[in-house]
């Protein structure tokens, strides 16, 4: 199919598998045109970071992760790492930082961390992933087709700083 344009292509209605490939146009070889050259990859290198800078009141300011992806997508969550810098104050807030799919509810979710960066006064870095306690009503009361990925929980107070970095795979329902 030399001579066809890519968006003259048939769309991928489902799942790609690992061995699929893709196109991409690597911008940095300039050696097929001035915008960049094509080149294949293979779909099991396709696996997104988003980082976050965190602010210390997760109570009435929810952190978006990862942002609703869109009609007939969900977002898998592959490992949650949050590295926090001590400042000079530590935080004294006792409650839940709490990763999910919605900002209103402590009782279904993917990670849950009691007295999160409470009393620490040392720079952290915590991780969630796979094998991650899940309660038993699941991570959502409901779907997750494009529900943005939230960490919420309370006012940490102290006055340190974090980022999270989150990877994930956009799934098609």
């Amino acid at each position: 199919m030399a001579g066809q344009r890519l968006t003259d292509k048939t769309l991928l209605s489902g799942n790609l598998a690992p061995g699929d490939l893709l196109m991409v146009v690597d911008t940095s070889d300039t050696t097929g045109s001035a915008d960049g050259t094509s080149k294949k990859i293979a779909n099991k290198h396709i696996i997104q970071t988003d980082i976050a800078t965190g602010n210390l009141d997760l109570a009435t300011n929810p952190l978006t992760l990862v942002a609703a992806p869109g009609s007939g997508n969900f977002i898998q969550p592959l490992n949650i790492t949050i590295i926090y810098t001590y400042n000079s104050s530590p935080s004294a807030t006792v409650g839940n930082m709490i990763i999910n799919y919605d900002a209103s509810s402590g009782t279904e979710y993917i990670a849950r961390q009691r007295d999160f960066l409470k009393d620490d006064t040392g720079d952290r870095t915590l991780q969630f992933g796979n094998g991650s306690f899940n309660p038993g009503d699941g991570v959502y009361a409901g779907s997750i087709v494009n529900k943005p990925l939230i960490m919420s929980g309370m006012d940490l107070g102290g006055n340190g700083t974090f980022k999270v970095y989150t990877t994930y795979q956009i799934v098609v329902a």
